[in-house]
């Protein structure tokens, strides 16, 4: 039960950082509409802000996600074997208790869940990516003599775009491992 509401707990985490990032992107809309000229064009440098609030609340959400994965795979792999031990059935797919944790894992409905789920975490990132690149072509940035505090935001903002991706990739092989001793739970039953 512990576990479960950790989980809740974490998707909870994961709707706030979206409704975070809705309010962010709002707000930063309106820097393109209040002034003559508009806030974003007077101080550009607000959208690298911006592209790292972005990055960060990716982060967040990307990390949220890994600890649901982990109770799940916990609650798969090492509590559902120890209650079964203890209830004396070892007989595992006959009588399998939290059978609901792989019960929704098959095929395209999965392939589908995860296209489903990156909806959410792309709300924060594709705007994190996109204000890089507003930034770069409204301010006329120049490489060769920007301030010094503007050129550690571009630097920081272009970082925290990249690192996204990278911990992506890191973590596919984990994912997909998981999945995939799920799918073989599922076929074995």
């Amino acid at each position: 039960k512990a576990i479960r509401e950790e989980i809740v707990l974490l998707n909870t985490i994961q709707n706030q950082l979206v409704n975070y990032s809705i309010a962010i992107i709002a707000g930063s809309i309106s820097l393109f509409t209040f002034g003559s000229p508009s806030i974003a064009e007077q101080q550009p440098f607000v959208l690298l802000i911006v592209s790292l609030l972005m990055s960060a609340i990716s982060l967040a959400f990307m990390e949220a996600e890994m600890r649901i994965h982990d109770r799940g795979r916990y609650l798969e792999e090492v509590l559902r074997k120890k209650i079964q031990k203890i209830i004396g059935n070892e007989r595992k797919y006959e009588y399998k208790v939290f059978k609901w944790e792989s019960a929704d894992v098959e095929g395209f409905r999965l392939l589908f869940r995860g296209l489903a789920a990156s909806g959410k975490f792309l709300i924060a990132y594709v705007p994190s990516v996109v204000y890089i690149f507003v930034f770069y072509f409204s301010s006329n940035f120049d490489m060769q003599n920007p301030d010094l505090g503007v050129k550690i935001l571009f630097f920081g903002a272009a970082i925290g775009s990249l690192l996204l991706p990278v911990c992506v990739v890191l973590n596919v092989i984990f994912i997909f491992d998981y999945y995939k001793f799920l799918g073989k739970v599922i076929k074995s039953r």
